[in-house]
């Protein structure tokens, strides 16, 4: 139990970097564009990550990006 506890450390850890580097993204993004919200884009991303079947439930997914989008606008009208 100790090892798998050690892997899901290490991609907690890999996870949090992600979305440090999306971050960045979202952040020079939103220097650029002129409305803060777009709702087309962020279903198409709900849609790309939901296509292939998931072990991780689906619902709690989209919940996790609906978070991440809200967060991303909150960077972005921030940078104005």
């Amino acid at each position: 139990m100790e090892n798998e506890r050690k892997k899901i450390d290490e991609i907690d850890q890999k996870i949090v970097k992600l979305l440090n580097k999306r971050t960045k993204l979202v952040k020079k993004i939103g220097e650029k564009k002129q409305k803060i919200v777009d709702k087309k884009r962020e279903q198409q991303i709900l849609k790309n990550i939901t296509k292939e079947p998931q072990d991780f439930p689906v619902k709690e997914l989209e919940k996790i990006y609906k978070i991440i989008f809200s967060t991303s606008r909150k960077i972005q009208k921030d940078l104005r």
